[in-house]
């Protein structure tokens, strides 16, 4: 996966303002600044810093709609970022009750559970409300460990899900947990 074209040029200055905007073919574009790159939206204004050795994914290959897509191919870690308004949810509730939600589409949608969601420790994302749950499963014949992070933002829930395959789980666990941890506000 590559990045295609570029989108346009900002000028130089702070350290936080763009120095070049890439287009990825996708729901998100790239933002570089001295700071260095990020992934924004093109649908919400969210963003994810992109640290060392991660990459935007190009073209929605990883999910049609997410707002945010990104991995590290080097670790095999994926992630997606996906949006929805609170007033849109199915069975509205509370941020405990939605991330149940969000984990019962996903688990519906694995070959099959090969260990029930488990809560981790994570109460907070970038400083916004969240929760997450570590699972794994089975699709399309990979087994893959996943943390599904929902985050309450700005009247919207976000689910920022991070995987790898399971056997790489140990090893990259920390690397997801920093990669979910650059998700934020634009």
């Amino acid at each position: 996966l590559v990045l295609l074209g570029a989108a346009g040029c900002g000028s130089l200055g702070t350290s936080s303002q763009v120095v070049e905007s890439v287009d990825t073919n996708s729901n998100q574009r790239v933002d570089r600044t001295l700071r260095g790159d990020s992934i924004v939206s093109n649908q919400a204004p969210v963003r994810l810093r992109l640290p060392r050795n991660w990459q935007p994914v190009p073209r929605n290959n990883l999910h049609p709609t997410a707002d945010l897509q990104a991995y590290n191919p080097d670790q095999e870690i994926y992630l997606v970022v996906l949006g929805e308004d609170q007033s849109n949810v199915s069975s509205p509730g509370n941020l405990s009750q939605q991330a149940q939600n969000y984990l019962a589409l996903l688990k519906s949608s694995l070959t099959r559970v090969i260990a029930s969601e488990t809560p981790t420790d994570v109460q907070r994302v970038n400083g916004l409300n969240a929760i997450q749950y570590e699972l794994q499963g089975e699709i399309f014949g990979t087994e893959a460990a996943y943390l599904h992070t929902t985050v309450d933002m700005d009247g919207k829930y976000y689910q920022v899900v991070a995987w790898t395959p399971t056997e790489r789980l140990s090893n990259n666990f920390d690397e997801m947990q920093n990669i979910i941890q650059e998700f934020g506000p634009e």
